[in-house]
């Protein structure tokens, strides 16, 4: 598992404990060449001295020191040295399936499949920074596994978030509107306020009232209710009383309860308890 380094010509990384990343570092490029080209793998790397001619998709540009290319799954591609200069970079190349579990766990990608990039070149010095850091522990000889496994969902939700800002904000609200179901589910029984909701979650109330429908099919007070009424179906289950359930479980009165409970059941407490 050698580690790549400055020499001249390709120098490889893998680990068979990490199979979804495979490394690569070009020392001097200047005498390598690439016809276009693909990759099954989401492909990243980083200029590190000299300038390329990179060319993706119907893109044409000319990148050099501090540059983080990038090219989707599929996407025809190639970088080739421009001029007589060192050129030296760094790639990653990571396995759509591995980064798209990433993604939909992060709220980025509702289908479970890989969300492409729309950019195809970066010069933001975090992410830039945020690469060469993570590849110095995946390639370090003494790193151990949970170390580069941590590091590695690090960086790339660094690159989701950068690359992808506006699905960070979706992913962002979606962890608020989380808060605010936990927190519904959490305080069921009590007299909730839409402020108290608020409070817990960050958002304002005409954002949670609108998101949270969206999200859940049924606004926070609908939402509430229905929490509601499975706590009671456990608590008739034990065969506590109806009126006894209805004020445990946050009802006003047993009127109120059964009515509720009928709705949503197609049923009556009593027709459930009995």
């Amino acid at each position: 598992m050698p580690r790549p380094n400055s020499k001249p010509g390709p120098r490889f990384w893998r680990d068979a404990n990490l199979p979804y990343i495979e490394a690569r570092a070009v020392g001097d490029g200047r005498k390598l060449g690439y016809a276009r080209h693909s990759h099954e793998t989401f492909s990243i790397g980083v200029i590190r001295d000299g300038h390329t001619n990179y060319l993706n998709q119907a893109s044409r540009q000319q990148v050099g020191p501090g540059a983080v290319v990038l090219m989707n799954p599929g996407d025809v591609h190639a970088c080739n040295p421009a001029g007589d200069e060192t050129w030296s970079y760094r790639m990653l190349y990571v396995d759509r399936g591995w980064l798209a579990g990433l993604q939909q766990e992060w709220g980025f990608s509702a289908n479970c499949d890989f969300r492409p990039f729309a950019a195809t070149m970066s010069t933001a010095p975090a992410l830039y920074a945020g690469f060469n850091q993570f590849y110095e522990v995946l390639t370090a000889g003494g790193s151990d596994h949970l170390l580069r496994q941590c590091a590695a969902v690090t960086f790339f939700e660094q690159v989701q978030s950068s690359l992808d800002p506006a699905a960070m904000v979706e992913h962002e609200a979606n962890r608020k509107l989380e808060r605010a179901a936990d927190y519904i589910n959490d305080n069921c029984a009590a007299a909730l306020k839409l402020e108290d909701i608020c409070g817990a979650s960050g958002l304002s109330p005409s954002y949670l009232i609108r998101a949270f429908r969206k999200r859940y099919g049924m606004t926070p007070h609908a939402y509430l209710l229905n929490r509601r009424i499975q706590l009671a179906r456990g608590l008739l289950k034990e065969g506590r009383a109806i009126a006894e359930v209805a004020l445990e479980t946050g009802f006003v009165d047993q009127a109120h309860f059964q009515r509720i409970f009928k709705q949503l059941l197609a049923a009556t407490p009593g027709q459930y308890l009995r």
